[in-house]
């Protein structure tokens, strides 16, 4: 609705696709608008490795970063063809109402504690699952497992993007 998404073809969506950070920066700042998130012009960010992508897609990723939705995986790093993982997800997502809210920081407070699978990822990461896990936008793979290192598909990827315009003023 929002043309957040696109097609992988003119007639496939590709649901089961992993989602890769170039598409993520894309998708992002489709959903900015209809957020209410001014965004940016574009000006470099320092990554070394986004110059073979096309125009937009480079600028959506620099404009993410300078607002603070995205970091490198260096200073000088991007990796645009790296596959988003759940946790990573969880980061851009909050990150993104962050910014909408106004930098305001979202609450916590009915988090399942019964996930067994966190201990290996950031305190930032963690708050971040704790906080789309409470807003709505995602929940476990199983009652005990959230799978932070799993892959996120298109679909999901979708589902994610729209829950997440949910807590903003978008409204189709």
């Amino acid at each position: 609705y929002y043309g957040v998404t696109t097609g992988t073809t003119a007639t496939t969506y590709s649901p089961g696709a992993s989602v890769t950070r170039w598409q993520m920066a894309l998708f992002l700042i489709r959903a900015a608008g209809p957020a209410g998130i001014t965004v940016p012009a574009a000006a470099s960010q320092g990554f070394t490795d986004i110059g073979s992508l096309p125009q937009a897609t480079q600028d959506a990723i620099n404009q993410l970063a300078a607002l603070g939705i995205s970091k490198g995986t260096s200073t000088t790093t991007y990796a645009p063809n790296d596959i988003v993982s759940r946790y990573q997800m969880a980061l851009f997502l909050i990150r993104f109402l962050e910014v909408q809210n106004g930098a305001a920081t979202l609450a916590t407070g009915s988090f399942a504690s019964g996930l067994t699978d966190l201990g290996n990822v950031s305190n930032e990461a963690f708050l971040a699952i704790e906080k789309a896990w409470d807003h709505g936008i995602t929940k476990g793979t199983s009652a005990t497992a959230f799978s932070p290192f799993d892959a996120v598909l298109r679909d999901q990827m979708a589902a994610f993007i729209a829950r997440t315009l949910a807590h903003t003023n978008a409204r189709p």
